[in-house]
């Protein structure tokens, strides 16, 4: 009886259709519509789980493999399928051929092989040999890892022996000499022994402190007294005193070129003189006549016929170019 009310009570709570949704029944408390429907949830009754084995010894249980029994490839001629994410389908998502060639993945660092072989790292030269699409700091790494300067490099050899001998100076060297002789051994022998004043290692070394003891004014360095050049070592500040000196040297040519200048329109090349000591020798023969030109002297030193000479002294004096035309 108790087992036939109970299936009626739950009969009642269930909810006949409706044509409209104003005529749905609506639940108000205990109450579904008008009828009394109130269930009670069945008495759970609780249990323990028992693990199969503990954590720790699960994880240490793990196989790692050893690459024999590596799967993550389809064999050439197998016929695994990868079923991730397979949905209805029983191939599974990733059903497709072996790749034809390796796929490279964390940006071209990891390759995975079309072999059943491990996944691994790509080799320094491959690395290097992909270049710029792929591994671009690897390779701006290995590029510049090749170009700085070894204990075998040119620049930081320890080279000994006569100065003449040495392959680095030999090279400087060569390129003062005319380019007609730069291939002549024998001229570069000449020019080294000619500079240091012998071929032995210590001239070489007694120039070097010759350079280092050198001193650099201090208005050049910015300093409070004047410098030794050996003591320099900042770069920043080497190449600003560089500058200095190269602008100084460009004043200095430039004032040159203008006093050069200067003094050849005052004294006139050679031919212009010899017409005007023509010219005072020809036109102004008496004494009185000569002395009175503004460029012509009467020289009573020298031998008669030779007296009337052109005097450059005092035609600067008189203000009287040497191209002026003088009647």
């Amino acid at each position: 009886m108790s087992s036939g009310t109970e299936q009626l009570s739950r009969e009642q709570c269930l909810p006949f259709p409706a044509e409209t949704v104003a005529d749905a029944v609506k639940r108000n408390g205990s109450k579904l519509g008008d009828t009394a429907c109130e269930l009670s949830p069945p008495q759970l009754q609780g249990s323990k789980a028992t693990q199969a084995a503990p954590a720790l010894k699960t994880i240490n249980s793990l196989l790692t493999g050893t690459g024999t029994d590596d799967t993550h490839q389809p064999a050439v001629s197998g016929s695994q399928k990868c079923k991730l994410l397979s949905a209805h389908s029983t191939n599974g998502f990733g059903n497709t051929d072996q790749p034809a060639s390796p796929i490279s993945v964390a940006g071209g660092y990891i390759e995975i092989p079309v072999t059943q072989a491990g996944v691994t790292l790509k080799s320094p030269a491959e690395l290097k040999r992909q270049g710029q699409p792929k591994t671009k700091p690897w390779h701006e790494a290995t590029t510049k890892a090749e170009k700085m300067e070894t204990a075998s490099s040119a620049g930081v050899a320890n080279e000994t022996g006569v100065l003449s001998g040495r392959a680095t100076l030999r090279a400087v060297i060569a390129a003062m000499l005319p380019k007609a002789e730069r291939a002549d051994e024998q001229k570069i022998t000449d020019k080294i022994k000619a500079i240091f004043d012998g071929l032995d290692s210590k001239q070489l070394q007694q120039a070097e402190e010759a350079v280092d003891n050198d001193k650099i004014p201090k208005d050049m360095t910015d300093d409070e007294a004047d410098r030794r050049l050996g003591d320099l070592s900042d770069l920043t500040q080497l190449v600003t005193i560089l500058s200095r000196y190269e602008a100084k040297m460009t004043h200095d040519l430039a004032k040159l070129k203008d006093k050069l200048n200067t003094e050849s329109k005052q004294q006139g090349s050679k031919p212009e003189i010899e017409d005007k000591q023509k010219e005072c020798g020809k036109n102004h023969a008496s004494q009185y006549d000569c002395d009175s030109k503004d460029f012509c002297t009467y020289d009573k030193t020298k031998d008669e016929g030779k007296r009337r000479v052109y005097n450059e002294t005092k035609a600067k004096e008189k203000g009287v170019t040497v191209t002026q035309t003088q009647t």
